[in-house]
């Protein structure tokens, strides 16, 4: 008997940390990719529909044109709108957000990708960051899905990944031949073809999408924890951490030993 699903989910997704390879193969120079966000069901989505835009017109008001939105590193940075605030009041602000997420309670997803390790463990055969972290946390995505006996959707941020086909891509060959990378030196344990997702992945605008607003904070969080010691308000979200009972499923580290 087949069961039908009883929630659905939108996995939104924003990315911390450049995509390239540092030195010697590149000139990147961050040695983390972060992809990070939250999954949120529809009265989720709704709640933060009100909510971010709340936020946004009690510090900032309304602008003369276009539209205001959240982004952490502008906002910690005292950047773009946010650079008429006062330190404390940005502080503030900053603090309203994280208190909306411990409220909506949506589920964080995170792949932390050390990308000198990466390329140490595999050499030639390493993945590139974006699409390998990708991979992984859509994979971790569906595995969230078929516990909750649900379905689900991710939508990215169209500025941050160029509305890039390829991942689309991926997820379409996967739903036929598997998400899991195997060979030699990748070995999983099982190979899903991601049959709660639906459709292949969507891209929106950020300042449309309170979702990916809020995508970004993960992202951020996480790299700001992973990459800078800065772990303050990574400890405000880590209960919101994909977690099956005392079992945290998330941050995901690859390479897998470099907690």
């Amino acid at each position: 008997m087949i069961r039908m699903p009883q929630e659905s989910y939108t996995l939104y997704l924003d990315a911390s940390g450049g995509p390239g390879w540092p030195k010697p193969l590149g000139n990147d120079p961050d040695k983390h990719y972060i992809l990070g966000g939250f999954a949120m069901t529809p009265q989720m989505d709704s709640m933060a529909q009100i909510e971010v835009g709340g936020i946004l017109d009690n510090y900032l008001g309304q602008p003369a044109q276009g539209n205001y939105e959240l982004n952490y590193n502008d906002l910690i940075h005292g950047e773009g709108p946010y650079r008429a605030l006062q330190d404390t009041t940005r502080l503030a602000m900053a603090d309203d957000v994280f208190r909306l997420l411990l409220r909506m309670k949506p589920v964080a997803f995170a792949t932390v990708l050390d990308k000198e390790k990466h390329l140490i463990r595999y050499g030639a055969n390493a993945h590139s960051p974006r699409p390998h972290a990708f991979r992984a946390t859509v994979d971790r995505f569906c595995k969230f899905l078929n516990r909750n006996n649900a379905i689900g959707y991710v939508t990215m941020d169209s500025e941050q990944f160029r509305n890039d086909r390829n991942l689309q891509l991926l997820v379409r060959n996967a739903k036929k031949y598997g998400i899991s990378l195997t060979g030699m030196l990748y070995q999983p344990s099982c190979n899903s073809k991601l049959k709660p997702l639906i459709n292949t992945p969507s891209f929106l605008p950020s300042h449309d999408s309170p979702g990916l607003q809020l995508a970004d904070f993960c992202a951020k969080v996480v790299f700001l924890s992973y990459a800078r010691g800065k772990h303050n308000r990574f400890s405000e979200i880590e209960p919101l951490f994909d977690r099956t009972g005392d079992r945290r499923w998330e941050p995901s580290l690859i390479p897998k030993d470099i907690e």
